[in-house]
């Protein structure tokens, strides 16, 4: 099986055996394609009703697919994972900002420089918030 590994100089080299491999010059890594959705640790676990007409994954069976006879609940569930990831994507992008802390963030900005600031409070605090932030402004 190929192995790849990362140089310290930052190439990476393939190798089918690992008794080439130096340690202090090579750490392993994954090699994925692109496009690829890599989920590290365990996924959670997946019941099947008495009946075995439903399946529920996640912590509370948050995840359901009904009717599992046939290809169809397999499209369905590729269809939630892609809707899932994304969505997961768009978030990591975008991270949802909370209006109390761009308020309180204004309030401290007006409090320590009164007026002589460029913007006003509230176009300076959501500056800072999206500056912050990967997204940029999430208005």
């Amino acid at each position: 099986m190929t192995r790849y590994w990362q140089h310290k100089d930052g190439h990476i080299a393939a190798f089918e055996d690992d008794e080439f491999i130096n340690p202090e010059r090579y750490t392993e890594v994954r090699v994925v394609p692109l496009d690829s959705v890599v989920i590290d640790g365990p996924l959670p676990e997946v019941t099947v009703d008495e009946v075995g007409s439903s399946i529920f994954a996640g912590a509370s069976g948050s995840m359901v697919i009904r009717e599992l006879a046939g290809e169809s609940a397999l499209v369905r569930a590729e269809g939630y994972l892609r809707d899932h990831a994304a969505l997961v994507a768009y978030l990591r992008e975008h991270p949802p900002v909370d209006e109390a802390q761009v308020k309180a963030l204004a309030e401290d900005i007006r409090a320590e420089f009164d007026e002589t600031v460029y913007y006003s409070p509230e176009e300076m605090a959501w500056r800072l918030v999206a500056r912050w932030t990967k997204g940029g402004d999430p208005r």
